[in-house]
C-alpha cells in the first residue's frame, strides 16, 4: 500500500481547501445544468460525453497508476460524496474532510 499512498500525495496537494465550489462565479450555471438534466435526457446526453465522462475517466486513470483494483469504481468513490456534498450543501470542503476522504476512498479501492 505503500506505493499507492506516496501517489495520492498530489489528490491531497491538489484538493480545493481554500475556495468551495460555491464560492466559484459559475456555480449558479453548474446548479442550473444539473437541475436540467434530470428531465432533458439531450442535455444530460452531451453532458455525459462532453463533461462527466472525460472527467470520470482521467480520475480513473490516475486511480489507476495510484494501483487502484478498479479504478472505475474508485473514482465514484471519490467524487460521489464530492458532488453530494455540493448539491446539497450539506457541509464544507474543509482540509481535513479532504484528507480523509482520500484516505477512505484509498482504503475502499483496495490500493495495491
Amino acid at each position: 500500500m505503500t506505493r499507492g499512498v506516496r501517489s495520492w500525495s498530489h489528490l491531497r496537494a491538489a484538493a480545493p481547501c481554500k475556495r468551495s465550489r460555491a464560492d466559484r462565479p459559475d456555480e449558479p450555471l453548474l446548479r442550473a445544468v444539473t437541475a436540467a438534466i434530470q428531465t432533458d435526457t439531450e442535455l444530460a446526453r452531451q453532458y455525459r460525453e462532453v463533461l462527466l465522462q472525460p472527467q470520470m475517466a482521467a480520475v480513473a486513470q490516475r486511480l489507476e497508476r495510484g494501483g487502484a483494483v478498479d479504478p472505475d469504481a474508485a473514482a465514484e468513490l471519490l467524487l460521489g460524496p464530492v458532488l453530494h456534498r455540493w448539491l446539497l450543501r450539506s457541509r464544507a470542503f474543509d482540509h481535513d474532510w479532504i484528507e480523509q476522504h482520500v484516505d477512505r476512498t484509498l482504503r475502499g479501492a483496495e490500493v495495491d
